[in-house]
């Protein structure tokens, strides 16, 4: 199990500290998922690379005035960004067939 499983198990008041410390601090993070939904919880920006040949197939913004919590799992916002990124994913695998 990676520590990026293990971190989006924590509380949703961790995650908050997290955000928190991050912005105090004016740090980057780059986290490397498989997860679409990892993604677009976790992120700020999501690029997202196709196979054979390795490619950036889409550079998506994830804006969001939302807390990073339950509530915005559940969003019409969080959905959509993951049904755009997965129509991205499917079109980018159908082109390299």
């Amino acid at each position: 199990m990676s520590r990026l499983v293990r971190w989006t198990k924590l509380p949703a008041t961790n995650w908050t500290a997290i955000c928190w410390i991050y912005g105090r601090a004016k740090l980057t993070v780059v986290f490397v998922t498989h997860s679409i939904q990892e993604a677009v919880f976790l992120s700020q920006r999501v690029i997202m690379m196709a196979a054979r040949p390795g490619r950036v197939v889409d550079d998506m913004r994830i804006e969001t005035h939302m807390a990073r919590d339950d509530e915005f799992r559940v969003s019409q916002a969080f959905t959509q960004y993951a049904q755009q990124l997965q129509r991205g994913l499917l079109a980018a695998s159908q082109e390299s067939k």
